[in-house]
């Protein structure tokens, strides 16, 4: 859960902090989390664990050019 839990904070930080190293090509480019996640972690944590979530995934966007939700990752 512990890998989980940096997966979800690295998704916020690209997204919504400018002084992030990956801010640039996520969160200028208009790259958010769905509010859904965003208000809830836990609702990131048990999508990712009822979708399959191991060890050794990351987390891909389907749609480049669209936000994390359940619908694109």
């Amino acid at each position: 859960m512990k890998r989980l839990a940096n997966i979800y904070h690295c998704m916020k930080l690209r997204c919504y902090v400018p002084g992030s190293i990956s801010y640039e090509r996520y969160g200028a480019r208009g790259i958010k989390i769905c509010s859904d996640w965003l208000a809830i972690p836990e609702n990131f944590f048990k999508w990712a664990l009822e979708n399959g979530y191991t060890d050794e995934l990351t987390i891909d966007r389907i749609d480049n050019s669209k936000g994390y939700s359940p619908d694109n990752c």
